[in-house]
């Protein structure tokens, strides 16, 4: 229901008026819509005209909010409503927590369409989000307010079906295409006509008829889902006006219950018997008491907390590379790098283009590229490294493989062909202690190609800077 619509609470109002006026700042709506919410959100003594017509003297809105407007509605707009929560003190009233949690997951779920700024999400609220509401749940302590169509494949313990007099049949004044066959008309194929009482004694009769009974059934087929969809009890009301006619739902309802006509059709069951005619009351079956839930004490929220961010976070800026930093990259941050170009090349003739991209796309500079090229250039000439130059053995690079412990296991690079299967792992980091650990890690992977039935395993550790291979056996 709308009680549970996000745009229906007063803390969301307050920040998306607040939203308006940072994009529109003469949009004096939304500035009086915010001072008024405010207000009511502080309980501020006189929420009145005055907050309406507020001006920036007069206004309580906090003073961060005035001073630095501009800068706020510069910020992607999941972090302005951040900031805007803890500006308006949003945290300390709890009563709000699960619309305003629901709107920054409706905020960040809006930036998957790409636009991150302000005026790109009030637009997507517009169009779309200003229909979402907090989920409801059967089990909660409310009623659910759905139409008959809407609660097709539903179930409910108890169902309340307060208007039964929708019409027998359905008015309406559409106009059909109605076939001419058989009519004075026949020189068309069809003809429009609308669908009136009068049609009952024209050419047309058969198809009004047979919309007559269409729409008579269609109307009974509501009464049937909704007699159905409740466990234990279902109540419904309905006007006894009929004149010797049946009009609507109502009056079908009165004239089945205070009528006499024998019902012996297995396996229905006839209930008339049991409809009071003096207080017009039609009840059938035993009251069951609904179960009872174990009851959760609440843990009540006392607030929310939200905190800036950027105090809490330690952000440092540093680009992959500049012309002077090429030089002095550690050998760690050098090593990734030249894993990242060896895993880009299909075959080492691939190495010049992959450099190139790698420089259009900012992550190396020329100076950078001259020194990879080199290096790299060096370790493909290695002999270890010659079935890749043939281009006989089919490549894989960082394929994911899954050990008996379910743990995920790459092998930096794996060429394989009908006849056997070499196994690479590139390391620029070379010290003594380390060795029997690369060892290890390079026959793990042997192991599991070996049991995935890849013929004659054989196993590299490729060390780059010294372009030394040692051979690794099972």
């Amino acid at each position: 229901g709308e009680a549970l619509q996000l745009q229906s609470n007063l803390a969301v109002k307050l920040l998306l008026a607040c939203m308006r006026w940072l994009m529109y700042a003469n949009d004096t709506l939304a500035w009086a819509e915010m001072n008024y919410c405010y207000g009511l959100l502080q309980h501020h003594a006189n929420v009145d005209h005055e907050l309406f017509a507020g001006t920036y003297e007069t206004t309580h809105l906090p003073p961060f909010l005035l001073q630095e407007s501009r800068q706020l509605s510069g910020l992607p707009v999941n972090e302005l409503v951040h900031q805007l929560i803890i500006l308006f003190e949003l945290g300390n009233h709890a009563q709000h927590a699960a619309f305003v949690m629901a709107f920054t997951d409706l905020v960040q779920a809006s930036l998957q369409y790409g636009d991150t700024n302000l005026e790109s999400f009030l637009q997507y609220w517009k169009d779309e989000g200003h229909r979402k509401a907090l989920p409801s749940s059967a089990d909660g302590n409310a009623v659910e307010v759905v139409t008959i169509h809407r609660s097709k494949g539903l179930a409910y313990t108890i169902v309340l079906v307060p208007f039964m007099q929708w019409d027998l049949p359905s008015k309406t004044n559409a106009t059909h295409l109605v076939p001419t066959d058989g009519t004075r008309f026949n020189q068309l194929p069809v003809v429009a006509i609308p669908y009136t009482k009068a049609l009952a004694e024209s050419e047309f009769a058969a198809f009004y008829f047979e919309e007559h009974v269409l729409s008579v059934m269609d109307n009974l087929n509501m009464l049937y889902v909704a007699f159905t969809r409740a466990r234990q009890r279902i109540y419904g009301w309905c006007a006894d006006d009929a004149k010797n006619e049946i009009k609507h739902i109502g009056h079908l309802v009165y004239a089945v219950a205070g009528s006499t006509t024998a019902v012996n059709t297995p396996p229905y069951t006839d209930t008339r018997s049991s409809y009071d005619k003096d207080n017009k009351i039609w009840q059938f079956g035993h009251l069951v008491a609904p179960a009872q839930a174990v009851a959760i004490p609440p843990k009540p929220m006392s607030r929310m907390t939200f905190s800036q961010w950027r105090d809490k976070l330690q952000v440092r800026y540093r680009r992959l590379q500049t012309a002077h930093e090429a030089e002095q990259l550690l050998p760690r941050e050098q090593g990734l790098l030249l894993h990242d170009i060896l895993q880009r090349m299909q075959h080492p003739e691939d190495l010049s283009a992959c450099l190139q991209q790698m420089n259009r796309s900012g992550l190396l500079d020329e100076s950078a590229i001259r020194k990879a090229k080199q290096l790299i250039e060096k370790i493909t000439a290695m002999e270890a490294l010659q079935p890749w130059q043939s281009g006989q053995y089919k490549r894989l690079a960082e394929q994911p493989m899954l050990n008996p412990q379910k743990q995920l296991r790459r092998a930096d690079m794996i060429l394989y062909n009908e006849k056997e299967t070499l196994v690479y792992d590139f390391k620029f980091t070379e010290t003594e202690k380390q060795r029997d650990k690369h060892i290890e890690q390079v026959r793990e992977y042997m192991t599991l190609l070996q049991t995935m039935q890849f013929p004659q395993v054989k196993g590299y550790i490729i060390y780059g800077y010294s372009a030394l291979a040692t051979t690794v056996t099972l």
